[in-house]
């Protein structure tokens, strides 16, 4: 599976403590690039990394596209600084 684009929004965190992969989350060392690689491995369509020096989250599997973005503009710009929710689009 390959994916369309990824968007990138700044201190956006969504669907808080429901990690489809991976429950308490990835290594904080680990790449975007690995990052992506996992989650389109595991078809995850939201990918959190949750501060510069926090760990990352995979979610948004089961939801659809429009309830993704309805949930981004909703938290955009609410979250600390370094908080990044990139939307896989596949």
């Amino acid at each position: 599976m390959s994916f369309k684009n990824i968007i990138a929004y700044e201190k956006c965190d969504i669907l808080k403590h429901k990690n489809d992969v991976e429950k308490r989350g990835y290594d904080k060392h680990k790449t975007l690039g690995e990052m992506i690689d996992i989650a389109i491995f595991n078809k995850s369509k939201i990918l959190i990394k949750a501060g510069t020096n926090a760990k990352w989250y995979l979610k948004g599997t089961n939801y659809e596209y429009d309830f993704l973005l309805d949930e981004i503009s909703e938290n955009i710009g609410k979250s600390r600084k370094g908080v990044i929710c990139y939307l896989i689009v596949y």
